[in-house]
């Protein structure tokens, strides 16, 4: 999760105006991203960013009790070459709360089925490592609004309530009835908290 904070750092340097106003957001591991990139870069995040939005994200504590036999089917998974064209529509699904839109669960089983089985695995793997606890004190430097659903099945809403009261000042909205991809779910909302 840091390499990915410090290529996102580099993205920000290279593209973005030193004097130009910043709102970032993230979802999922987007959110811990920008979280990263606080915890690596405390001064140049603090110098930038004028507000950030973290969707259906945790600041750490995403560990469950199969946290050994995870790491092992993950390792697998590594050695497996190809894409994850068999993942049936129903994982997709899941991700969203009970008002999808069937274009919606579409395009995401499609990004889903061009992924890599390799990287899927290390996207679980990298979520369990993460902890990003100590870049809460820079996060509350700058705006912070949290988004999460109560239907998230991937990331549960208390994990991104943990993130909100990690992070003092944070403002959080939990959503009934929605899914972990609130970006498709409730787009206007997190323009809104970005562009408020």
């Amino acid at each position: 999760m840091r390499a990915l904070g410090d290529d996102l750092a580099a993205v920000v340097d290279e593209l973005v105006p030193a004097d130009s106003p910043l709102h970032l957001g993230g979802h999922s591991m987007g959110g811990m991203t920008v979280m990263a990139y606080a915890g690596s870069h405390p001064d140049e995040f603090t110098r930038r960013l004028r507000r950030v939005l973290l969707a259906s994200t945790a600041i750490s504590g995403v560990r469950r009790k199969g946290l050994p036999l995870e790491r092992r089917v993950g390792a697998l998974a590594n050695r497996v070459p190809g894409r994850m064209r068999l993942i049936p529509a129903t994982a997709a699904a899941r991700q969203f709360g009970s008002a999808s839109a069937p274009a919606d669960v579409a395009a995401l089983l499609a990004m889903l089925r061009t992924s890599r089985v390799a990287a899927y695995s290390s996207y679980f793997s990298a979520l369990l490592d993460h902890d990003e606890s100590r870049a809460a004190q820079t996060l509350s430097l700058v705006p912070v609004t949290v988004v999460t659903g109560t239907s998230d099945t991937i990331l549960p809403h208390r994990v991104s309530e943990r993130a909100a009261a990690a992070i003092p000042g944070a403002e959080l909205h939990v959503l009934d009835s929605v899914g972990h991809m609130t970006p498709y779910e409730v787009p206007d909302l997190l323009v809104r908290a970005l562009v408020p």
